[in-house]
């Protein structure tokens, strides 16, 4: 054993008996979650809105600090490698913790560097285009692609996100291609859309305002499931897919949490994500209920984990900087 490793565990081992008083009285101060996505997109609406349901159920405020990029590996990087003692959490989905670790170089481990909490949520993801588009239907936008290739770019939060990773699939399953421009978060590609800057969009629910409102059209729904608000709006499934985007939205905490601060937490947020008001801005912004424990979410990441890497490769997106 070299000097910096007994270093290291001496101390790991100073310090585990303060965490341990510390648990006990958790929380004694402010809750800190960090969303790796701009202030305004559905993700960082609904997290807000969890937090609010939280703070009632915790006793103490919960603060949202966005730290967007880098596929979402800033925010899991952050609380990676902060004090496992609950005041810092990450908001995890498919995309921080399944996608971009297989296609980019990470600093942690998504299975060895978090203590899971749980689930809140699902997005639902849809192709969209402006009210004046030439396109109205996802076969005639295909059929575009085919014949024109590279005519019409394809906005997307970012490289590796979930809403690129569905349509990346379904060009691919439809043998047509398209160049993809990001925008960094869902509420820049709805001003871009308005502005007349882009004509189409892959994106989650921070468009269902402007889908309501007439503003953009819906050329395709990813899933099966469509709001009430939509009904009639075309599928994927309907033109011919049979598969759904891995769209669940969760909470984790740095590895070797305290397993009664663990729990207080899962107790919390799962009992926050029944909040009345909580439940309204999910609707609002087309995302689904999804409860799972933290157990259930760790096997929802290592699921998630094998069904993306079939999807990363069949795509030819990976760490060899090729992408689809």
């Amino acid at each position: 054993m070299n000097r910096r490793t007994t270093l290291k565990l001496a101390a790991a081992c100073l310090a585990a008996p303060s965490l341990v008083r510390a648990s006990s009285d958790f929380p004694a101060r402010p809750v800190s979650l960090y969303v790796p996505y701009s202030p305004g997109g559905s993700i960082d609406v609904s997290t807000r809105a969890l937090a609010a349901a939280a703070e009632r159920e915790l006793g103490e405020s919960v603060l949202v600090v966005n730290r967007p990029g880098a596929g979402g590996s800033i925010t899991a990087s952050t609380v990676a490698r902060s004090t496992p003692d609950g005041y810092a959490l990450a908001v995890v989905a498919p995309s921080n913790l399944t996608i971009t670790p297989q296609i980019q170089t990470v600093s942690y481990d998504p299975f060895k560097d978090f203590t899971p909490i749980s689930t809140f949520g699902a997005t639902t993801i849809y192709l969209v285009a402006r009210k004046d588009s030439r396109f109205t239907s996802l076969p005639q936008l295909i059929d575009h692609f085919r014949q024109k290739p590279g005519d019409v770019m394809t906005a997307i939060t970012s490289i590796g996100a979930g809403t690129h990773l569905s349509m990346a699939r379904l060009m691919r399953e439809r043998g047509v291609q398209t160049e993809f421009v990001t925008f960094g978060g869902g509420a820049k590609i709805v001003t871009a859309l308005m502005g007349g800057h882009v004509e189409i969009a892959v994106m989650a629910g921070e468009i269902l305002p402007a889908i309501t409102s007439g503003d953009v059209r819906v050329l395709a729904a990813f899933s099966r499931d469509v709001l009430p608000a939509l009904k009639g709006a075309p599928t994927i499934q309907d033109s011919g897919s049979d598969w759904e985007p891995d769209s669940w939205i969760g909470l984790a905490g740095p590895a070797r949490l305290p397993d009664p601060v663990r729990h207080k937490l899962e107790t919390a947020f799962l009992a926050a994500s029944y909040d009345p008001k909580f439940l309204h801005v999910l609707n609002e912004l087309a995302m689904t209920p999804r409860r799972l424990t933290g157990n259930e979410l760790a096997a929802a990441v290592r699921k998630s984990w094998g069904d993306n890497a079939k999807l990363i490769e069949m795509i030819g997106l990976g760490k060899s900087g090729k992408r689809s």
